[in-house]
């Protein structure tokens, strides 16, 4: 006995054959329902692999058909009827269906045809299974050498540029990776730049902001990864180079960074969040910098935190890449132990001169995320060049994690 689903004249219609083998039809929805895409979300990190599936649907009215509508519905929802058209009901008006566990069964055998699939990551920056680094809109393959878009999304998806923003939007931050034809020579001016204007602790902080590109790599490898601390009075350069540092991530919107009035555990989740991708905590006040004290301890060596749920289960938060923060006051009671897994840098006002410092605007910015990808194919070699930037840092300091964290910044 013939029973099926399709779409027709932007409605759902339900055909089956009566008793007498007759073709008839009846119609289930009075609005049409397209499989756009099955989303796969990927968090991939160092100790841990996941992937989560959700359903994109292009729904278009009967009564309106040149307005469409794009339903997404988690791995959950299609399993249950009511929670399916929960979902395809949510902020729309005027959808009128007729479905029972049968015809919806079938409706999941239409929308199951010829799936077209693509792969979202849910954590920005280094993915360890395929050796790659993730921005908003490109994909840095590092064994290749090459740059690829970011997402792929197939040839074949009838997709307007209104509903690409509706399936593929991120909340929060959002890097992403300017290209260029010569990104050397980018690089090139920056470092003459910033050579010009600032001394050599700006110069090491800068260097360890780039290096943790590599967090994971100095994390398994060396003495652990220290944290920059900013410091010092109002308008002595700490955004500017706070800043500075996030155009190479692939921020320029600065208004994403990360709030000094966050709490500890936030700012913990965001370290899990990013993989090999410097977190920004602007302006954090000095009520809050006992935070940042106990987050620089785990962040060093990366050890994550355990706590207990409501329910007795125990929940472990890891910590996948370092932190840069800023304030306007110093850690006054920080001991040498703490002291020595960061990099401090104390600024005052006037101390550089700022008046043609070439890196305020948002072009200018922009550019610098270009020359991430020629840092990051040094993946293979950086851990070589540390070795020997530590054995001369030695030379000159006896204390070990000092000099691990100079060979660091040095390497880069």
């Amino acid at each position: 006995m013939t029973k099926y689903i399709i779409n027709e004249n932007n409605c759902l219609m339900y055909y089956f054959t009566d008793k007498n083998g007759d073709l008839k039809s009846a119609k289930c929805a009075n609005y049409s329902l397209e499989n756009l895409v099955i989303m796969k979300f990927i968090t991939n990190t160092k100790n841990q692999f996941k992937v989560a599936e959700k359903r994109v649907l292009r729904l278009t009215k009967e009564s309106n058909p040149q307005e469409t509508y794009i339903k997404i519905i988690d791995g959950n929802d299609e399993i249950d009827l009511k929670s399916f058209f929960n979902v395809i009901h949510k902020d729309t008006i005027g959808l009128v269906e007729d479905f029972n566990r049968k015809k919806f069964l079938l409706l999941m055998e239409m929308l199951n045809q010829n799936p077209k699939i693509i792969h979202i990551y849910s954590n920005f920056g280094y993915q360890p299974r395929e050796n790659s680094y993730i921005f908003s809109n490109k994909k840095v393959l590092i064994n290749e050498r090459k740059i690829e878009n970011y997402p792929l999304l197939p040839d074949n998806l009838p997709l307007t540029e209104q509903e690409k923003l509706q399936i593929l939007s991120a909340n929060g931050i959002v890097p992403k990776l300017y290209e260029c034809e010569n990104p050397k020579i980018v690089l090139e001016e920056f470092v003459n730049e910033v050579k010009r204007v600032f001394d050599a602790p700006i110069l090491m902080a800068i260097a360890i902001g780039f290096a943790c590109c590599f967090f994971d790599l100095f994390i398994a490898k060396t003495q652990g990864f220290p944290y920059i601390i900013f410091y010092g009075e109002s308008n002595a350069g700490k955004s500017t180079i706070l800043h500075m540092l996030a155009a190479f991530y692939g921020i320029t919107n600065m208004t994403t960074l990360t709030s000094g009035t966050s709490t500890g555990v936030s700012l913990r989740a965001q370290l899990e969040k990013y993989n090999n991708f410097l977190v920004f905590f602007e302006e954090i006040d000095r009520f809050k910098i006992h935070y940042i004290e106990d987050l620089g301890k785990d962040s060093f060596s990366a050890n994550p935190r355990k706590k207990s749920s409501k329910d007795g289960k125990e929940i472990i938060t890891e910590i996948n890449s370092s932190f840069c923060v800023g304030t306007n006051h110093f850690f006054e009671e920080m001991t040498f132990a703490n002291f020595s897994r960061c990099i401090p840098v104390n600024l005052r006002r006037g101390k550089f001169d700022l008046s043609d410092f070439k890196y305020h605007s948002a072009d200018e910015f922009e550019k610098l995320s270009s020359f991430l990808p020629e840092i990051l194919f040094y993946r293979d070699k950086i851990l070589d060049i540390y070795r020997e930037q530590y054995k001369i840092a030695q030379k000159h300091c006896s204390f070990a994690r000092v000099c691990n964290n100079i060979a660091i910044g040095m390497a880069i």
